[in-house]
């Protein structure tokens, strides 16, 4: 949650770089203040956090319930079977919660449109996912889920497989963990960044949606295409590693002052 809240502008920025379109034309300016733009990029903090909580718990308890396993004693794991492993846990992961995914990219889809001048769709995250409930019914709550599943996959074997592996090379230090935190960074958007623009069109403007540009994850890939060509898919690449950079940082040592204080705590 920490990581999260602190990084969450650059995803806000991400998304609404990933989001916009050539072929629409922007509204006319918004008069805004300058504190009203600032909160816009915290719109859709509160469906984040809903989403963080569960789904960033369970893939690292998955992780780590399958390393111990497989673990054999005096034997290191391959990279393969890290990958392979991390790969499980962000898949069944993310279809657990791939809802809360949906709400976060829809309410950071607004936050666009207020920027560009436009009306939001959506008054509040309450309101967004009663309505989600009601007009696309449960099959709805998981648009998307099939890129949001690769999208887990790839980004996991880039956050824990990687981090393992560079962790056994660079040790547990405060620099190690800076090392750690810039080459996960990089792993992550050069592998994710592709799937998560994909992801993130898809869940904003696919079939269910309020308003439908995307039949679906090929019409999606097809289209963004079709308009930027390979730039399409790493448009978001500046704020995508700005924001994973920090956000593994925070993470790893917020995780490793827990557990300090956990063990302290039970001695």
């Amino acid at each position: 949650m920490a990581a999260e809240t602190v990084t969450f502008p650059m995803d806000a920025l991400k998304a609404s770089m990933q989001l916009k379109n050539r072929d629409k034309q922007a509204a006319d300016a918004p008069s805004l203040s300058r504190l009203e733009r600032m909160g816009l990029f915290y719109y859709g903090l509160r469906a984040a956090l809903f989403r963080t909580i569960p789904y960033t718990g369970t893939r690292m308890m998955m992780y780590g319930v399958f390393k111990t396993l497989l673990a054999v004693e005096g034997a290191p794991q391959s990279a393969l079977v890290l990958a392979t492993l991390a790969t499980a846990a962000g898949v069944l992961s993310q279809l657990i919660i791939s809802p809360m995914d949906l709400f976060k990219i829809r309410m950071q889809s607004d936050a666009a449109r207020v920027r560009r001048g436009q009306e939001p769709i959506y008054d509040s995250l309450p309101q967004l996912m009663a309505r989600t409930c009601r007009q696309e019914g449960l099959q709805g709550l998981w648009t998307g889920c099939k890129v949001n599943a690769m999208r887990a996959g790839v980004m996991n074997i880039a956050d824990l497989a990687v981090t393992d592996v560079v962790r056994s090379f660079v040790g547990p230090s405060a620099l190690g963990q800076l090392a750690v935190s810039a080459v996960t960074g990089v792993s992550v958007v050069v592998l994710g960044c592709p799937v998560d623009t994909v992801r993130s069109k898809l869940m904003a403007e696919g079939p269910s949606s309020q308003q439908p540009r995307y039949n679906g994850i090929m019409d999606t890939v097809h289209k963004t295409w079709m308009e930027r060509g390979v730039g399409g898919f790493y448009s978001s690449i500046v704020p995508m590693y700005l924001r994973e950079g920090p956000y593994y940082f925070i993470l790893w040592n917020v995780l490793a002052v827990l557990r300090h204080l956990r063990t302290v705590a039970l001695q």
